[in-house]
């Protein structure tokens, strides 16, 4: 079975074919970057502190468990300034771009002009 045989019986075939053509024909920029940095970093910011702080509070801490969840609550509290640093940068690079926008380019005013 072919897309066109699942498509056949659809009033709408046509329409919905041409958008989806104009969507993998789309260009822009790619955001696996974003989305590493969005679910995968945080994840490792936990593991890479839940490790150090194990190793930092073994001579500290005597009872396994005290360790365990402190090293846990740590490796939450890093991951959390970690998103709350990304969303910063985010943040400020959207206003700078936003602001870039508005101003326009030299073209823009030389038309203006």
């Amino acid at each position: 079975m072919t897309e066109h045989d699942n498509c056949s019986g659809c009033p709408e075939k046509d329409t919905c074919q041409a958008i989806y053509k104009q969507i993998g024909q789309a260009q822009g920029p790619s955001v696996a970057w974003k989305a590493i940095a969005a679910f995968l970093l945080p994840i490792v910011v936990f593991i890479i502190v839940l490790a150090v702080s194990e190793r930092l509070l073994y001579n500290t801490i005597s009872s396994e468990k005290l360790r365990t969840i402190a090293g846990v609550l740590s490796g939450i509290a890093a991951s959390f300034v970690y998103i709350l640093i990304v969303r910063a940068i985010n943040a400020h690079l959207t206003n700078r771009t936003r602001d870039c926008a508005l101003q326009g380019d030299a073209r823009s005013k030389q038309k203006a002009d």
